[in-house]
Parts: structure tokens; sequence; C-alpha cells
């Protein structure tokens, strides 16, 4: 089967990544077998407010009503059994500070994470585990989670090549290059008396100087 005669993968335009998109992130809902004290939870930890409580359903929105995520808790009759499919991934400044706090709401750690989110850099992003009072998983992280990897550092990746230092040789080649074109470009000031062929003299030297400069540049790179 020829090349042409492949199905290939259609390339996305520019029309249609600029297309909008009719989905948007709005709510999240957690299933629970008492409401109760996740309200609690999740109410202090976020400083959200309850905006109606069905009994087996409350939706809790921010303080200040703003545009951020909504939470749904769901009552279901059957308990958890397993990990989440799904989780809240949470950020923050200080980390630390932030996991004491949740842990004093009710929260418990479950572990740490962190994984490699670039080889070549190499950067990395960490974060904490942990879980609600009643069991469901969510991660905390800091808001700039990424930091340089030292372990991928020292697997063997290149370190960040540095600048070449020039030789004593290229630096005085280059400030002779330097003053001949400036003299080139802006001749000194001559008295009145001073004949026009000594200028012009002093010119042409100047440019014989620029010349062997030039050329002292390009053997030594």
């Amino acid at each position: 089967m020829s090349s042409r005669a492949r199905r290939t993968r259609p390339r996305r335009t520019r029309e249609a990544s600029e297309k909008q998109v009719a989905l948007s992130t709005n709510m999240v809902t957690i299933d629970c077998v008492d409401t109760a004290p996740l309200i609690d939870f999740w109410t202090s930890a976020l400083d959200y407010v309850v905006y109606k409580d069905w009994g087996d359903y409350a939706l809790l929105v921010p303080a200040d009503r703003g545009g951020a995520l909504r939470i749904g808790l769901q009552r279901v009759p059957e308990p958890r059994t397993g990990k989440n499919r799904a989780h809240l991934d949470f950020v923050t400044e200080d980390r630390a500070a932030e996991v004491d706090r949740l842990v004093g709401l009710g929260a418990r750690v479950i572990g740490e994470g962190s994984r490699v989110l670039n080889e070549s850099k190499p950067l990395s992003a960490r974060w904490t585990v942990m879980a609600d009072p009643l069991g469901n998983e969510f991660c905390v992280r800091r808001d700039r989670a990424v930091r340089p990897c030292r372990r991928a550092v020292l697997r063997g990746r290149r370190r960040p090549r540095r600048p070449r230092r020039r030789s004593a040789r290229q630096r005085a080649a280059r400030r002779a290059w330097g003053r001949a074109v400036d003299a080139a470009e802006h001749p000194a000031p001559r008295w009145p008396a001073t004949p026009r062929v000594n200028a012009e003299h002093e010119i042409r030297g100047a440019l014989r100087v620029v010349e062997r400069s030039s050329r002292v540049i390009r053997g030594s790179e």
C-alpha cells in the first residue's frame, strides 16, 4: 500500500483551534456516606459556604461568590471500597504550612509524590497526597512546583554549557578593533592649519589597523 493511499491524521487548522468550545468546568461532586463531616471540613479548608443543603446533597460555593470551582457533596449508600478514580488538586504558596493546617481540620497525610516534568532541563514537581475525614484523596502542591531536579542531573545529564572565556590575545585584538573603528568613523579634530594629506594618511593607517585586527580575530576564532 503506497504512502499516498494511507489515511493521514487531519491537521488541526487555526480556524479549528480558535473555535469556541461549549464545555467548561463548573463543579465537582464528591460521593460520601455522610455529608455533615465533609461540609465542616471543606468549608473550613477552602473558605466556602453552604449554598444549600438538601440532606442527601449539599452544594458548597466560595464565600465571595466568585468564579472558583464549586463542590457538591452527594450521599450514597455504599461505602468507599478502593482508591478514588478522580481527585482534587490544590495549589498553595507554602505546602508544608497548608498541610499542617488541613491535618488540624481533620485530614490525614497519605504520602508524598514527585514527577520529572522535563528531562532535558531538568524540572520536577512535588506534592502531598492527603485524605479528607471520610478517606477521599486529594493532593496539595506548591503553586510554583517547578524546580530543578537533582536526581535527573545526577543521572548523566549534561550541565549547562558555560560561555567560553576569550584569551588575552583575543581581547587585545577586539580592543584594537574598537579603537580603529572609532578612529575611522570619528577622527580626532585637527587644527585648521593641519594639511589634509596628513588626515587622509591617518585614516588610511587606521583602516589598515582595522584590517589587521579583523584577520587576527578570524584566525583566533
